[in-house]
């Protein structure tokens, strides 16, 4: 889990990979984040929209510094920078709920 600065505020961002049940199903990837201090998780296919519906944007709107917060997700989970990683401290990612946390 990384956490990014927004003009919204900060947004807490994590990816999780999920198997299917059937043989040769593959896998698919969910993007989560929610607001610093909530303990809703909002949840989309990519990081933009994950965050974009964790920050109350409506859907239609463009907002480049969207683009930006999504980019910075990426490289920060891609380096696997460890300075950046935050654990949650109110105990809403159990390991019961989440099969693998990235």
């Amino acid at each position: 889990m990384v956490a990014v600065e927004t003009p919204r505020g900060r947004i807490e961002v994590m990816q999780q990979e999920m198997r299917g049940l059937r043989q040769g199903s593959g896998c698919r990837m969910f993007w989560f984040a929610r607001r610093a201090g909530k303990q809703e998780w909002a949840h989309a296919n990519t990081p933009q929209e994950a965050i974009r519906k964790a920050t109350l944007l409506p859907p239609g709107k463009a907002a480049g510094w969207l683009e930006r917060a999504a980019a910075e997700v990426r490289s920060q989970l891609d380096e696997g920078a460890s300075a950046s990683r935050i654990k949650p401290t109110d105990g809403s990612l159990r390991p019961d709920r989440v099969a693998r946390n990235i």
